[in-house]
């Protein structure tokens, strides 16, 4: 039986957060929303508080989509700039990492793409 995109996006941001953990990531929320928008995973690392939004791809997928186009960025920048104002009192760095969850012949792979993008960018 096939798995539902949602079935996958959910095995990968499970596998992304074990990943991170196994890296000294402290995992602060999943899946937070603020109004419409969303971050996968808000973790903080060495002081700095990552936003990490999370691509997982089946086997038969084609590596389309696998970045962080421009309107979704935004989205991120405005929920990370919400959960700042309400969760961080005082000045901390922030970044936005992007990891990338691929099942090929059986197996899971992961690629961690640190700054992924600025968050002045967009």
């Amino acid at each position: 039986m096939e798995r539902t995109t949602i079935e996958t996006g959910r095995s990968g941001e499970k596998l992304a957060e074990k990943y991170l953990a196994s890296r000294g990531f402290k995992i602060l929320a999943r899946n937070w929303r603020w109004f419409k928008y969303e971050i996968d995973i808000i973790a903080l690392h060495e002081d700095v508080i990552v936003f990490i939004e999370v691509k997982t791809r089946g086997p038969r997928a084609i590596d389309e989509g696998a970045e962080i186009k421009l309107p979704q960025r935004r989205r991120i920048i405005r929920a990370a700039s919400a959960y700042l104002s309400m969760n961080v009192r005082g000045d901390m760095s922030c970044r936005f990492d992007l990891i990338r969850v691929r099942k090929s012949k059986g197996d899971w792979w992961i690629d961690h793409v640190q700054d992924a993008f600025e968050g002045a960018s967009a």
